[in-house]
């Protein structure tokens, strides 16, 4: 029974996703546990207990001390908790394998399950590279990853397997034998090259490279011809054929590249988090929460392992761990090559010199990546581990058998303490597992739009594993959407505060935490204004959320919008500009927008603010766009002023944009709205004249011309006047009614969205109200319509769901004061199943406006 598990944990670990996912990794510790209470039951099964005992016992057992001394510096003790269960699941199945698979016999069978395992694995992601398989969870769909999400985790397995299939090649006599075990090679060689992984690339050469040398001291230079050109022949025969060969050259081309993807960067901030905790690091588990503080200027991404493992083990643990694990795997090699050396049947000679090879190319490759943190090659790791030791030469010492001869009393507690301590652990186990089934069940319910079951199980997981910050940092959110959608938006933002506040009791170093209480203070203030309370509160997280990660430039962003909505203009310009230089430096495709870099779009922003009527929002954005030298600003700030009656500062503004007809004509149509706002209609009137003699090509003037009519008479739309108005647009019209007692157009929008997108357009109308009526269809999937968002000028219009499959009027109602205005329909919710081609899509055929 015992072997079995072994063997279902080594077969299914790297077909689910390589075990990265809670939901797979907590079952494997599971059943690891089970195994190691069978274990402890046939060890004390007689009066005598028998313990194996190896030459890593002493440092594995320092490292979990370290471990767990590490945690006394861990600031969320549940994922630190959850990395030493990792250790301790590996150090079970290291000791499992010492104790129960130790004949030749049973070593050979988990060889070859090994190897029929990754040849299937490795066939199966050939099949889906070509496209006759489903590959849809690949981070990349040019590099095979085959059962991964990455490849360069596939292409660590491989290089745990492709030196055992050489190894198995060299001890069979069997010609058929040899002959599988030479197609398996093939396969996974193919597989590992199409996998486009660099770093494993050169990992495996140079663990290749070590093993020829070996054999060709060993005189088996014809095989290491025939296994070249068995190789070659794979790459002109399949590789060469299959693969974008300009990809590959690209690839193989960039090996002088210094910084792959950032990760010297990425290194860089590691090392000053190393520094800042020496001896026992930050907390195991911790890395992805602390390293935030230190990240360089630019690298606005998700850095959540350091892309290497030594570096990520001192950073979490400290030099202590990290001169643990060196020396750990310094002891696997030596005692493999003393193996190897001295060793003279064939299975000895070369088992262990294929093994000693993959596991040298995996530390090697752990340079570059963080494969150690990848379940399923970090237990095929530790079963390679414990395989070497249950190999011995004559020549060698071999394992030392501890014989235990316990008094009856003894041996009854011990036997019963153990199995206590292993079923209690077990139930911890299921206890959050139970908590991820219920935690994923609420994420489908959320993406459904049923927030009241995805709420019913986010508090199940919390229950059952109420040290998780993740559930009610998941459920803070769930209330704040329905703020969004509720009359009674202050209950549930006071309840997304008290979830956000346990979630950080839990993890209190999680910046994006910190970022959500603050915007549900804010929120709440806005609900709230009298109680200044909140607003303090909001301000003081957001700095903490910057304390955490002082150079994100989603939170300068944020803190800056808010510090701006609070009128506190000048730092939220500084807030800006940081924001702006971070991103200006960035060396990564970050899923922020970037046009925070570009000065134009401030102006572009305060051009929206300022037709939308936020005349103060639009004067301080102007203010940041001249900061960053926009020809615009000044024009755009003298406009603002104008609003305000602030003359002298309005003068000042268009002295500093300069004088032409252009610039003039937009100082007299400023000079017309303000006049007609004091009641000087026939200034207004002169003004609006001499802006358009100036420009025609401005339409403020015509749109206060039309102003100025529409107030004399105060009936009826001029229909001359409108005609000029609507005559800037670019857009075609496919009809307009205008008659003095109906004004009505129709545009020419037609645009289907099959991505999460927005259609853009603007618009040149009269002021006044209007209903503006969007003819669409959608196209449903999951259960779900399409979720269709409509702006003007920024603006919320039109917030719904389009759940109609035939072409259907969606209204709603807007207010223009300016003649320019910016439409924007949105698409927000798009979903594509590859499985039941099912796919989510938004259609737009046209955009009426009717005059109110």
């Amino acid at each position: 029974m015992i072997k079995l598990l072994l063997g279902l944990i080594l077969i299914f670990a790297p077909l689910l996703r390589g075990a990265v996912m809670p939901q797979v990794f907590i079952p494997i510790y599971i059943v690891v546990l089970t195994t190691l209470l069978l274990g402890i039951f046939k060890v004390f099964s007689s009066k005598e207990v028998i313990v194996r005992r190896t030459s890593l016992d002493i440092p594995l057992l320092f490292m979990l001390i370290v471990y767990a001394a590490a945690m006394i510096n861990s600031r969320y003790v549940y994922g630190s908790i959850m990395e030493l269960a990792r250790l301790m699941t590996l150090a079970c199945i290291f000791y499992t394998v010492i104790n129960f698979v130790r004949e030749e016999q049973d070593i050979k069978k988990i060889l070859n399950l090994v190897l029929i395992s990754a040849g299937l694995i490795a066939l199966a992601g050939i099949m889906q590279y070509m496209g006759a398989v489903n590959k849809s969870w690949w981070d990349n769909s040019r590099f095979l990853s085959a059962a991964f999400v990455n490849h360069n985790h596939f292409a660590g397995y491989m290089e745990l397997a492709i030196p055992l299939s050489i190894g198995m090649v060299l001890l069979e006599r069997d010609l058929a034998k040899k002959a599988f075990y030479a197609y398996i090679f093939l396969i996974l060689t193919t597989a590992f090259l199409l996998s486009m992984s660099r770093g494993g690339w050169l990992s495996l050469s140079i663990s290749l490279a070590f093993m020829a040398v070996v054999i060709f001291k060993r005189g088996r230079t014809r095989l290491i011809i025939l296994m070249t050109v068995l190789f070659l022949a794979t790459l002109t025969i399949f590789v060469f054929n299959t693969v974008d060969l300009s990809l590959l050259f690209r690839r193989i081309s960039s090996y002088r590249e210094l910084d792959f993807s950032g990760r010297l960067e990425i290194w860089k901030g590691t090392l000053d988090m190393i520094k800042g905790h020496p001896f026992l690091g930050a907390g195991p588990g911790t890395f992805i929460y602390n390293f935030p503080r230190y990240r360089p200027a630019g690298l606005n991404m998700l850095i959540n392992y350091s892309h290497n493992d030594y570096l990520q083990v001192a950073s979490e643990t400290g030099i202590a761990g990290l001169g643990a694990m060196v020396f750990i795997i310094w002891g696997i090699v030596k005692k493999g090559l003393n193996t190897h050396y001295t060793a003279k049947t064939p299975f000895k000679v070369w088992f262990s010199i294929s093994i000693v090879t993959g596991i040298l190319a995996m530390a090697i490759h752990g340079i570059g990546d963080f494969n150690f943190y990848i379940p399923s090659n970090a237990i095929l790791f530790t079963v390679f581990s414990a395989l070497i030791f249950n190999i011995n030469s004559v020549k060698e010492k071999g394992i030392r058998v501890v014989v235990l001869r316990p008094a009856p009393f003894a041996y009854g507690f011990l036997k019963s303490g153990m199995a206590l301590i292993i079923i209690l652990s077990i139930f911890f186990m299921s206890a959050c597992l139970a908590g991820e089934a219920y935690y994923i069940a609420s994420e489908k319910a959320a993406a459904k739009n049923d927030l009241d079951r995805a709420e019913l199980c986010m508090n199940r997981s919390i229950s059952l594993c109420p040290f998780n910050y993740l559930y009610p940092y998941k459920l803070a959110g769930l209330y704040s959407k329905k703020a969004g959608i509720s009359d009674d938006p202050v209950k549930y933002l006071k309840k997304a505060v008290s979830a956000y506040k346990k979630a950080l009791s839990l993890n209190s170093i999680d910046s994006w935490v910190w970022i959500g209480l603050a915007d549900a203070y804010y929120r709440l203030y806005k609900e709230l204004p009298l109680d200044y309370g909140l607003k303090e509160l909001a301000g003081s997280s957001y700095g903490t959320a910057l304390e955490l990660d002082p150079l994100n430039s989603y939170y300068l962003k944020a803190f800056a919008g808010f510090l701006l909505n609070s009128g506190n203009q000048d730092l939220s310009g500084l807030m800006y500009k940081k924001a702006s230089e971070v991103m200006s430096r960035s060396m990564t495709l970050s899923s922020f927008s970037r046009s925070f870099i570009d000065k134009d779009k401030y102006a572009d922003m305060a051009e929206l603010s300022f037709r939308a009527g936020s005349i103060d929002k639009a004067a301080a954005l102007y203010k940041m766009a001249e900061q960053f030298g926009s020809q615009d600003a000044a024009l755009g700030q003298m406009r603002c002023y104008m609003k305000i009656s602030n003359m002298k500062k309005a003068m000042e503004s268009y002295r500093k944009a300069g004088y032409s007809r252009k610039n003039k004509s937009v100082l007299f149509s400023a000079i017309a709205g303000y006049c007609l706002s004091k009641g000087m209609d026939r200034t207004a009137e002169r003004f609006s004249g001499m802006a358009i003699q100036l420009d025609p090509s401005n339409p403020e003037g015509y749109g206060l011309r039309y102003k100025i009519y529409r107030k004399k008479d105060g009936y009826g739309y001029p229909a001359e006047e409108i005609k000029k108005i609507i005559g800037f647009n670019s857009m075609a019209l496919t009809s307009r009614v205008i008659t003095p007692e109906a004004f009505k157009l129709a545009f020419d929008i037609k645009e289907g969205l099959c991505r999460e997108g927005s259609i853009c357009r603007d618009i040149v109308l009269p002021a006044g109200i209007y209903e503006i009526s969007i003819n669409a269809k959608g196209k449903e999937a999951d259960d779900i319509w399409p979720h269709m968002l409509v702006r003007l000028n920024g603006m919320d219009i039109m917030d719904g769901h389009v759940d109609r499959g035939d072409w259907r009027h969606y209204s709603g109602i807007a207010v223009t004061d300016y003649p320019v205005n910016t439409l924007e329909i949105i698409y927000n919710n798009d979903y594509y199943d590859p499985e039941t081609m099912e796919d989510r899509n938004l259609y737009i055929d046209g955009v009426e406006l009717r005059a109110l």
